[in-house]
This record gives C-alpha cells, sequence and structure tokens, in this order.
C-alpha cells in the first residue's frame, strides 16, 4: 500500500538492463534515473495478471534469477549505486533535460519550456539519447 492506496513495482534485470512496471491505482511519475532502467506504468484495475504478462512483453533473452530476499536487498543496493554512479557523472544541465524527458515523456517538447518558465531556469540545449 502507497498512501493507502495498493502498488506493485516489478523489476527484471538482464545483468545491463533493467525494467521497471509500476502498478498503481492511478498514474505517478515513474524517473528512471539512468538510460539502463526502462520504466513503464499499468494500471492497478487491470488486474496483477494484466500487470505480470505487460511486464513480461516488455523484455526478451535471459533474466538474473534471484532466490533469496537476501539476493533481492542485494541487488536492489547494486541497482541504487549503479544509478547513483551513472548520475554523479553526468553535467546539472544533462541531469536536469534527462529528469525532465523521463517525467514528460512525448509531452517533453510542449511542456518543459512551459516549466522552464515557471522555474525560472534556462533549458539545456543538448540532447540526451536513451
Amino acid at each position: 500500500m502507497l498512501a493507502g492506496h495498493p502498488m506493485m513495482r516489478l523489476y527484471s534485470s538482464d545483468g545491463d538492463r533493467i525494467w521497471l512496471t509500476q502498478v498503481t491505482f492511478r498514474r505517478s511519475l515513474t524517473v528512471a534515473g539512468a538510460p539502463f532502467v526502462h520504466p513503464t506504468w499499468v494500471t492497478y484495475g487491470k488486474g496483477h495478471l494484466y500487470a505480470l504478462a505487460a511486464h513480461r512483453r516488455r523484455h526478451l533473452g535471459t533474466l538474473q534469477s534471484m532466490r533469496t530476499q537476501a539476493d533481492v536487498c542485494t541487488w536492489m543496493t547494486d541497482t541504487a549505486n549503479r544509478i547513483a554512479a551513472w548520475r554523479d557523472t553526468q553535467t546539472p544541465d544533462a541531469l536536469l533535460e534527462w529528469d525532465l524527458r523521463q517525467m514528460l515523456g512525448g509531452r517533453y517538447d510542449r511542456d518543459a519550456p512551459v516549466i522552464a518558465r515557471h522555474l525560472q531556469i534556462e533549458l539545456p540545449t543538448a540532447k540526451l539519447l536513451p
């Protein structure tokens, strides 16, 4: 439960890439954090089986196997450290653009200039490619 609403997060990894499917009552923001994390969102109302099937369709190939709670905790810690290490190598402008593109998706070109005016910041001119 998250703030009284049911939620579920599904993770899969092939060792390099990570697929995250967030299943929530209503759409929320999912920031990938780094280009090797591929987030998506599914409504909780469609059910657990739909969410699991949608998550499985997103990746192909051999996935890492985790058998114990300790394996999962180690993987989550390693993933958080890997994301932090990637973010530490980025310039502030590159991070701003990356995060805005992750949050806004296809609406970036339309909404980012409005957000920049509101925050009184200048948008970076570089283009990040995932």
